[in-house]
């Protein structure tokens, strides 16, 4: 059985605590965005899987989703909390 957990992009923040980018000092989404090649993807490669997120853009909208995902993604995001197995999880846009 999967479960749905809805949540703002601040209480995701908060909740699983996003890690700075210490590659790249000017990372997008306030240093939280690893990008999709090179030195980021092989940091964010070495995770844990329930530690990684994709920060997606979809017809114009942002979101948050869990693992890694490929189509439409911005880049990605390691978090120090894991997410919950069976679990999907609709981050929305505070904005």
């Amino acid at each position: 059985m999967t479960n749905t957990v809805i949540m703002s992009f601040d209480e995701w923040v908060k909740e699983f605590k996003p890690v700075q980018n210490h590659i790249d000092k000017n990372a997008s989404i306030d240093g939280m965005m690893f990008e999709t090649y090179g030195k980021e993807l092989d940091f964010v490669r070495a995770q844990d899987i329930n530690h990684i997120w994709t920060f997606i853009e979809e017809d114009g909208a942002f979101s948050v989703s869990e693992g890694m995902r490929i189509v439409n993604r911005l880049g990605y995001a390691v978090t120090e909390n894991p997410y919950a197995e069976n679990t999907f999880y609709v981050i929305e846009d505070d904005e």
